[in-house]
């Protein structure tokens, strides 16, 4: 991911292998503004930095942290289980797609108006408090986010149930191949 105002030294030209690899780990880049990716010495000088503000942890159950109370809105790449996850727990979602499937999520999220995506694919800052100030602020567009994923579950809830859809159209499936 390109985060603008990051200076990178080191250069691992003309080398290969393994004295490649030891050059590549020896880089070190420095951000205007927050790290992405942060290892070692930087990483703890980022936690240093960020301790008030925050807790970094190695995993943490998805879920049970998005449907959170607290929690305004998911900073995510657009995958199905983030997706998925979002919806369950009325999140609404700011999109940073970056493989796959994720950009025509990204797309399908806007139009449902449950999503924003952020513009020209590279997060800064400014486009970030653009989008979370769509999603978080009292304004229309984050009161309609939150009604319309609040609709949105009610119907992935019933097609999910015993009865719906899901179920029915699997068990279809099933009868056609069995046949």
């Amino acid at each position: 991911m390109h985060v603008r105002g990051a200076r990178c030294t080191g250069s691992a030209a003309g080398v290969h292998g393994r004295r490649a690899r030891a050059r590549a780990g020896a880089r070190t880049c420095r951000r205007a503004r927050g790290v992405h990716g942060v290892r070692g010495l930087a990483r703890s000088r980022f936690e240093e930095r960020t301790r008030s503000h925050g807790k970094i942890v190695l995993w943490a159950p998805q879920n049970r942290v998005l449907w959170h109370r607290s929690v305004g809105a998911h900073v995510t790449h657009g995958g199905y289980n983030s997706v998925f996850e979002c919806v369950a727990g009325e999140v609404p979602m700011i999109c940073r797609p970056l493989w796959g499937d994720n950009k025509i999520n990204g797309v399908v999220l806007e139009e449902w108006g449950i999503a924003v995506t952020i513009d020209g694919g590279t997060i800064t800052k400014d486009g970030m408090l653009k989008c979370l100030e769509m999603v978080m602020e009292g304004g229309e567009v984050g009161k309609t986010m939150r009604q319309k994923i609040r609709d949105l579950k009610v119907l992935v809830m019933d097609a999910a149930g015993p009865n719906g859809s899901a179920s029915r159209y699997f068990n279809k499936l099933v009868d056609i191949i069995s046949s």
